[in-house]
């Protein structure tokens, strides 16, 4: 059986790269992305086909709420699951938006594998 896929959108390369370690330390194929503009971004998603997106809703230069709209709105791309985080109570407005799932800043481990673990579907191809 194959990994589940996962990107982590992530604008704090520190955060980003201690996910990184636990998400494969629980046996997802973790890639991670810090930087990049909206279309970059959808070119990875196009390109990887992750089957969960974590994404921070308030990153420097990209907002994670239109990029997840502009995500859903596209037909060339698979809708993945979405678990949006963020310092601030972001929750109804991510949801809205079509995410599957809202965490708020500091969360524990746990709770974010446990998350993960009940939205995950092994891929076959």
């Amino acid at each position: 059986m194959k990994k589940t896929k996962l990107l982590l959108i992530e604008d704090d390369k520190t955060m980003s790269m201690l996910l990184k370690t636990l998400l494969d330390f629980e046996g997802f194929e973790t890639t991670t992305c810090s930087e990049g503009n909206m279309e970059e971004i959808i070119s990875i998603i196009r390109d990887q086909k992750p089957r969960i997106i974590i994404m921070d809703v308030f990153m420097n230069d990209l907002n994670g709420i239109e990029l997840l709209t502009s995500i859903k709105s596209r037909k060339d791309i698979l809708s993945p699951v979405f678990l949006m985080t963020s310092g601030m109570d972001m929750r109804k407005e991510c949801l809205d938006a079509g995410a599957d799932g809202f965490m708020i800043k500091p969360y524990l481990p746990d709770e974010l594998i446990d998350w993960l673990h009940s939205h995950s579907i092994a891929e076959n191809d």
